[in-house]
């Protein structure tokens, strides 16, 4: 397998902080910011070992800081790696072994030792005195294969923690950057990436390597999905390039930022994150896709788009769509022209009408925030799950100020100080891609809907 994070949340690393992304029955509920205390040295890359379910953050002073705790009682306990001091740059950790490399070839292990409680850390150091900028470990059918690489294209691949060296057959003409291992628990694939545009790939644990045609950047980070399926992100760029044919072909990935992308990796749940200059961190490579029958359909997303604005958002439907309508009753026609919407808000639900069954994708971000407030008696709301909920689970948020909700299809949910009985519920369950109509008696009240709920 390759490494695939399957923790319910992903993590980014910035100065003195590190950045959460929470996840709740695989429904997003935002970014958190956890601080602690590194007295003052600044941070510099993160990794997660699923095996012990810990984040590792490197820094300054050769520290590692490892996650302990759980929310709100989360802490992160600092170990000194080696007496060197150098900076760490880069971490990597599968199972119970985490490798760094950093500054003036700083180069390291730590082994959890499961009958002394405690991580064993043995200095490499003396391997090299080239900057290390990546590292990677994976398993193999007898062990590990473990890499460093970095400065003036370095590159060191061991099968037993570095007691053994193997000699890569190929010179690398510039600082390799970016290095990541796929395992399918006896053979390693590897790529490599870093200046001058180049990307080698290897099959067989790093015996041989094999150029892959990129040549649009400086490769700043790489990783290796499938066999070959490469996402890389470069030096002074913006973007994610992912090809699916080992270099055959590159789609550019819009990462909803127009900063300089320093780093990336993938996780099951929710495919690309990233963090980059001025810390910050996306999430992305979502979309969403719905379907749409014929005539009047009240639609939603769970996705904030790459491109809100209603031209680019409903482009794909083309002559097929009449009218869109939000809960302003402002209108999108493209038949004359008029865009009196704009760009479609997160949080909102749309009524749009189309000539026959069709199907709308959108692409980009979860929608950041996942409470919607209602501003009115009547209003027009998304669904922001991406999996079914009972809608009793949602509206008993608000109570007996909840009057009624449909849906698209005259479907109503009642709720039972209206009844004066059992809830009225011909809706069933929320779904995603659907819009439903709410009233309230107050407003503004709010439905969240990253709350707990009683489904499965």
């Amino acid at each position: 397998m390759c490494r695939s994070h399957t923790t319910n949340s992903l993590f980014a690393v910035s100065n003195y902080a590190v950045v959460k992304l929470n996840w709740y029955n695989n429904g997003y509920a935002g970014w958190t910011t956890e601080t602690f205390n590194s007295n003052g040295l600044a941070t510099h890359c993160i990794t997660i070992s699923d095996n012990r379910g810990e984040v590792v953050v490197g820094g300054d002073n050769s520290t590692i800081y490892i996650r302990n705790g759980n929310p709100p009682n989360v802490y992160y306990t600092p170990f000194q790696a080696v007496q060197s001091g150098e900076p760490i740059y880069c971490l990597d950790a599968y199972d119970n072994i985490i490798i760094g490399g950093g500054e003036n070839g700083l180069l390291f292990t730590a082994v959890w030792d499961n009958i002394g409680n405690s991580w064993i850390f043995t200095d490499w150091s003396t391997i090299t005195n080239l900057h290390i900028y990546s590292v990677a470990i994976a398993p193999t059918a007898t062990g590990y294969l473990v890499g460093a690489f970095g400065e003036d294209g370095f590159n060191y691949i061991s099968d037993d923690l570095f007691a053994t060296q193997f000699t890569a057959p190929f010179t690398f003409t510039g600082n390799i950057n970016g290095s990541y291992f796929c395992s399918d628990g006896t053979n390693v694939s590897i790529v490599l990436g870093g200046n001058n545009a180049d990307i080698y790939q290897s099959f067989d644990n790093g015996i041989t390597f094999n150029p892959v045609t990129f040549g649009t950047f400086d490769i700043q980070n790489i990783l290796n999905k499938e066999t070959d399926e490469i996402f890389v992100c470069g030096y002074n760029a913006n973007e994610v390039y992912k090809t699916e044919n080992n270099g055959t072909t590159w789609t550019q990935i819009n990462v909803l930022n127009t900063e300089i992308v320093n780093d990336i990796d993938y996780n099951n749940v929710c495919n690309i994150v990233g963090v980059g200059n001025n810390n910050w961190a996306y999430a992305g490579g979502y979309t969403q896709t719905i379907d749409l029958h014929q005539y009047w359909n009240r639609m939603s997303t769970y996705i904030h788009p790459q491109l809100p604005n209603c031209w680019d958002v409903f482009a794909p439907l083309g002559t097929n769509l009449k009218i869109v309508y939000n809960d302003d009753q402002l209108e999108f026609d493209p038949i004359s022209g008029t865009n009196t919407i704009g760009a479609i808000v997160d949080g909102e639900g749309y009524l749009l009408y189309i000539y026959n069954n069709d199907v709308l994708t959108i692409s980009g971000e979860f929608v950041p925030n996942p409470i919607i407030e209602l501003d009115q008696q009547d209003n027009f709301i998304a669904y922001l799950r991406t999996y079914p909920t009972p809608a009793e689970d949602i509206f008993d948020q608000l109570g007996t100020n909840l009057l009624q909700a449909t849906d698209e299809n005259g479907n109503v949910y009642y709720p039972a100080w209206i009844t004066g009985g059992a809830i009225y519920n011909t809706i069933g369950d929320l779904k995603p891609g659907k819009g439903y109509n709410v009233k309230i008696i107050n407003f503004p009240d709010y439905i969240d809907y990253s709350v707990p709920c009683g489904c499965n």
